[in-house]
């Protein structure tokens, strides 16, 4: 994807592309709801972020993003690859009343907040390391030659 092609779907309507940025933060604060139509994810930062920000999502029902998004309570789902149902929910996201996606978008920071804060993350991630370092690969241990 070309900067070119950015602007040129920013010219668009109803669509503004606001260029790279570092200041994910001030770009949520703008915007009503997080839409990602993706393939597949692993766990997507900008869900995480989104939630963090107390911000409603529209996703594709995919591993990683219905981790994180449950339907009617932090966000929308549709199926993946379904343009038609991708904008039927962002249809329904827009005409929702801002009190609906309020209470999304708090529901979404519980979730970050329960299921995602820092600290569980580095403690799973931890957990992981001890897990492998004990079993060593390949069934060696960390300190025999071979591990890398």
């Amino acid at each position: 994807m070309t900067t070119a092609q950015l602007q040129a779907w920013g010219e668009e309507p109803f669509t503004e592309w606001l260029g790279p940025t570092d200041a994910m933060e001030q770009v949520l604060a703008q915007v009503n709801c997080v839409v990602l139509p993706s393939y597949r994810e692993g766990l997507p930062r900008s869900l995480l972020e989104a939630g963090a920000t107390g911000l409603p999502v529209v996703v594709t029902d995919v591993s990683g993003c219905r981790h994180v998004v449950q339907h009617g309570v932090n966000g929308l789902l549709c199926e993946v690859r379904d343009a038609v149902a991708l904008e039927q929910a962002m249809g329904a996201m827009v005409v929702m009343a801002a009190g609906e996606r309020a209470v999304m978008g708090a529901a979404g920071r519980r979730v970050v907040e329960e299921g995602f804060g820092e600290g569980m993350v580095v403690e799973a991630a931890v957990a992981a390391v001890r897990r492998v370092s004990r079993r060593g690969r390949c069934g060696l241990g960390l300190g025999e030659v071979g591990w890398f």
